[in-house]
């Protein structure tokens, strides 16, 4: 294949990308399984059990 590129990212390349994370976050769940589902905030702070204090 001598047409095809490879496009080499840096790893400065790739921090910068992460940086700031897509509007809707980087897991879309697809809605079939239940054990897939992103934790809600109100289920983190129980499951640790810590509240997050503000002020």
């Amino acid at each position: 294949m001598t047409d095809s590129k490879t496009t080499m990212k840096t790893r400065s390349d790739i921090l910068e990308a992460m940086r700031t994370p897509p509007p809707n976050g980087y897991f879309e769940w697809d809605g079939k399984e239940e054990d897939d589902r992103p934790l809600s905030a109100e289920e983190m702070q129980t499951g640790t059990g810590k509240q997050h204090l503000t002020g």
